[in-house]
C-alpha cells in the first residue's frame, strides 16, 4: 500500500489528461469547475474536497475516494482491492445491457478456468479445501 500525495495525484491527473489529449482548461469545463480550482488544488493551494472529487472522478472514470487517496486525503488501500473497486466502478457507469454482456464473458472465462460452476453467481472450489 502506498500512501498518497500531492505529487502522486498530479502525476496521476497530468498522465490521464495527456492520454485524453486535454488540458487543465478541458478538465474544469467537463466538470464545470472554474479553471482557477483545478489550478489551486493541482498547485497546492487548495485542498481536493469530495465534491470536486465526485466531478473529476466522473469525468474520468474513477471513484472520488480513489482520488482522495491518490491525493493523500485518506487512507490507502491494498493496490489489489483498489484496481478491483475501480473496475466495478466503471463497469456501474455502463448501461445494464453492457454490463450483463461483461458478465457474461468473466462469467465464460471462469468457467473455461474450471472456477465457476454453470449456476450463475455460484463460485465453485475446484481444489479440496487445505486442513
Amino acid at each position: 500500500m502506498e500512501s498518497g500525495s500531492l505529487e502522486k495525484f498530479k502525476e496521476w491527473l497530468d498522465k490521464s489528461l495527456d492520454d485524453r489529449n486535454w488540458k487543465y482548461a478541458d478538465l474544469a469545463r467537463f466538470t464545470g469547475l472554474d479553471s482557477a480550482v483545478i489550478s489551486n488544488i493541482v498547485n497546492g493551494r487548495r485542498g481536493l474536497g469530495i465534491d470536486t472529487a465526485a466531478l473529476i472522478g466522473d469525468v474520468l472514470a474513477v471513484r472520488p475516494d480513489f482520488l482522495l487517496r491518490l491525493y493523500g486525503a485518506l487512507p490507502p488501500i491494498p493496490k489489489e482491492e483498489n484496481e478491483i473497486e475501480q473496475l466495478a466502478y466503471r463497469i456501474s457507469k455502463l448501461p445494464a445491457e453492457d454490463q450483463q454482456i461483461i458478465d457474461d464473458l468473466i462469467q465464460a472465462m471462469l468457467s473455461r478456468r474450471g472456477i465457476f460452476t454453470n449456476e450463475k453467481n455460484n463460485i465453485s472450489n475446484t481444489e479440496a479445501p487445505s486442513a
